[in-house]
């Protein structure tokens, strides 16, 4: 009788560990610190295309010229890593899916301006490349964005290039 008392009390201890560790996990996710964007949040900057959306992505339609877009970011004290995910269909050496994370901090009439880098898609293909920053820190209050260039559409079938989602991480 007291084998199966100290089971039972076992059982019970365990379960109750169990469920307050899974809530505290729970608890954890909810206070997660990252953002992410589809594609479509960009901005065009190149008012001789019009762009392709496609599911929360924005690609480029034109067969001659590059789609520039400028893809924001929320307003935050700092970001310490950032990922464009785009799809590269273009064939040709040199016209990747190219991305710059910028920051600029106005403070009255002058601009300062901070990046963490440029990355480049590598390859072609259907498959989703992540392009990675270790996004640089401007002063408070600097407004941060993605600035990229996606190249022209590739091909008899017109194979686009595109961004599928950003994202954006505080420290």
């Amino acid at each position: 009788m007291m084998k199966t008392r100290s089971r039972v009390l076992a059982l019970i201890c365990t379960s109750s560990l169990t469920l307050v560790a899974s809530f505290g996990a729970l608890q954890a996710q909810a206070f997660s610190f990252g953002h992410y964007y589809p594609g479509e949040s960009c901005v065009n900057r190149t008012p001789t295309v019009d762009p392709y959306y496609f599911s929360g992505a924005i690609g480029n339609p034109s067969t001659t010229e590059w789609l520039y877009v400028d893809c924001p970011m929320d307003r935050a004290t700092a970001y310490d890593t950032g990922t464009v995910d785009v799809i590269d269909q273009n064939g040709y050496t040199g016209y990747d899916v190219s991305c710059a994370q910028v920051g600029v901090h106005w403070n009255y009439n002058t601009a300062s301006y901070y990046t963490g880098g440029t990355k480049n898609s590598s390859g072609v293909g259907t498959q989703k490349q992540t392009l990675s920053f270790a996004v640089a820190t401007g002063a408070y209050p600097t407004v941060y964005y993605y600035s990229c260039a996606i190249p022209p559409a590739y091909g008899g079938n017109k194979s686009k290039s595109y961004i599928e989602t950003y994202s954006t991480s505080e420290p």
